[in-house]
């Protein structure tokens, strides 16, 4: 099962710049070259799970945005908008490992803002179930061992079929 992350994973957000993230979230479709083809792919070979900290009023905007890409067999979780506490996108992704207990994972996020922590937090509470995590480099931060660090989505999915061999 592939789960991933949506704003400045999928689509060009800058969801560490808020102001910008904001005219990107509202004005803009543009998501990461490759991206298109590479997830159209992935959702007729894995389960595709999007789980995002957007809030549900975007829903209509992100499927539109996926479906206009050719993606259509998806879920998509959201934080509901007063969701405080512990990690939204934590808890999601452990109940969707819990609930799927002979399923492997991949994680796909960035490294804009928390996504790094959180699955390397999961990958060590799940360390056979998570197969691979993998981290759109989209801010310079050092990067951390153990993670699949990638620019394009050319380098991921020369990852993700190495993977399946």
């Amino acid at each position: 099962i592939i789960i991933s992350d949506f704003d400045d994973t999928y689509k060009i957000t800058h969801a560490f710049r808020p102001l910008r993230a904001i005219w990107n979230i509202f004005f803009t479709e543009k998501d990461f070259v490759g991206n298109d083809s590479l997830y159209t792919h992935l959702q007729y070979h894995d389960s595709l799970i999007f789980v995002s900290n957007s809030p549900p009023f975007l829903r209509h905007k992100i499927t539109r945005q996926l479906n206009h890409d050719n993606i259509y067999k998806f879920d998509l979780q959201l934080k509901p908008v007063f969701k405080q506490g512990k990690s939204f996108k934590q808890k999601s992704i452990s109940r969707i490992i819990e609930k799927n207990p002979s399923a492997q994972f991949i994680l796909i996020g960035d490294n804009g803002q928390k996504d790094e922590a959180i699955y390397w937090y999961l990958k060590n509470m799940y360390p056979k179930r998570i197969l691979l995590v993998c981290i759109h480099h989209v801010i310079d931060k050092k990067e951390k061992g153990e993670i699949f660090y990638y620019k394009t989505a050319e380098e991921l999915e020369e990852k993700l079929s190495k993977l399946k061999k």
